[in-house]
């Protein structure tokens, strides 16, 4: 059993399809490895198809950050916010899962204390951030506060960076941070 996004709602089924195979492999590797760029990811296929290696405990981490990001956007709710596209969506994932275990990559980005008794608050801060992208992007013109700027840069262009993933990791963590 995998999770997978399909047509922006978080589902929980076998994955069918190769894209959905390469985001599920692709946030295993943030928490086996490091958050960094999805290429190379045949790598740790090869790598783990011969030796388990802690996946049993990636696994219970990965379930663990998709329960409490199933607690903050029920499946429904998560379709109609920016966290439905895939470079967001493993935004969400690894800030999440950075919170809660700390990865390797976020070193410099704070740890937010996130809990179920302040999964209210998470999901303000969540969702101002997703109208923020939509504002922000929508309007060529608009003045883009500069504590947005690099997220929405790397929102946009070079999603799969590494520099990029960080970033926009770094940024909503900082944000979840400063509210919690």
């Amino acid at each position: 059993v995998r999770y997978y996004i399909d047509s922006g709602v978080l589902t929980k089924a076998s994955v069918s399809r190769m894209g959905e195979a390469e985001m599920t492999a692709d946030l295993f590797v943030s928490l086996i490895d490091t958050v960094r760029t999805n290429k190379g990811i045949e790598n740790y296929y090869k790598k783990y198809e011969e030796e388990e290696g802690d996946l049993a405990n990636a696994r219970t981490k990965f379930d663990k950050i998709m329960t409490y990001i199933g607690s903050i956007y029920p499946p429904e709710e998560l379709k109609t916010t920016n966290w439905r596209r895939p470079q967001l969506f493993y935004t969400l994932f690894t800030s999440i899962g950075h919170s809660l275990y700390g990865l390797n990559g976020l070193e410099d980005a704070p740890r937010p204390n996130i809990s179920e008794k302040n999964i209210g608050k998470i999901r303000i801060v969540l969702d101002e951030i997703s109208l923020k992208y939509d504002e922000f992007t929508e309007d060529k013109d608009a003045e883009i506060p500069s504590d947005y700027k690099e997220f929405i840069n790397y929102s946009r262009r070079g999603t799969t960076d590494t520099i990029a993933r960080v970033t926009r990791a770094n940024f909503t963590c900082t944000k979840l941070d400063a509210s919690l």
